[in-house]
């Protein structure tokens, strides 16, 4: 098990706010999921503009962990984008050593962990990507995780409600759900990655 340096509590009636552990000026976040639920997109999302290469693919995009810095709303954001597990070109050891790096890169440790997860089947390949890192991390990573829904445009082409979508999530979700106090959101990701002048297409 992998050391954060985080106050990491396994009781989580007992886990601190998110007032209590981000720095008023700065907020270090982590993006991991299964290869293709859009890490690198959240990632470019988040710092407002294209900063990891991002584009559907049957196979991770990002290799390594890259770090990506800016500064919106007044705070400094640091994001770090980490490659998927269940590659088709890289085993689940080989990516799991390079995810471990990116612990060194939010030193003293990130503030939030955030999980991808495509709208649509959760597949038992993303309920072990959970199981994979809490293996790792400790179950303490649930007091600092929230769940992303990636292409949450499908749902509002079908006119379904994103609240209904969440209570009708199989079980395996819903105690992933319930572990990190139901902290989750619905992004539309654009996968095209940028525009002509540059700027990311959010």
């Amino acid at each position: 098990m992998v050391n954060l340096h985080l106050p990491f509590i396994s009781d989580t009636a007992e886990r601190p706010t998110f007032s209590g552990i981000i720095d008023p000026t700065e907020l270090r976040v982590v993006i991991f999921g299964k290869t293709g639920t859009g890490k690198s997109s959240t990632g470019n999302t988040i710092l407002g503009r294209y900063e990891f290469r991002s584009r559907p693919s049957g196979s991770s995009i990002t290799k390594v962990c890259n770090l990506g810095i800016n500064t919106r709303f007044g705070r400094k954001i640091a994001v770090v984008d980490t490659p998927g597990l269940y590659d088709t070109e890289m085993t689940n050891e080989e990516i799991t050593k390079e995810i471990v790096k990116c612990i060194g890169m939010t030193a003293p440790g990130p503030h939030a962990i955030l999980l991808t997860i495509r709208v649509g089947r959760f597949t038992r390949e993303e309920q072990n990507t959970v199981k994979h890192f809490v293996d790792h991390f400790g179950i303490g990573m649930y007091n600092y995780l929230t769940v992303v829904f990636t292409g949450a445009d499908f749902l509002e082409d079908d006119n379904l409600d994103f609240r209904e979508y969440v209570n009708d999530c199989p079980p395996p979700l819903q105690a992933i759900l319930k572990l990190c106090d139901h902290r989750y959101i619905p992004l539309t990701i654009d996968f095209r990655v940028k525009t002509k002048s540059n700027k990311l297409r959010i």
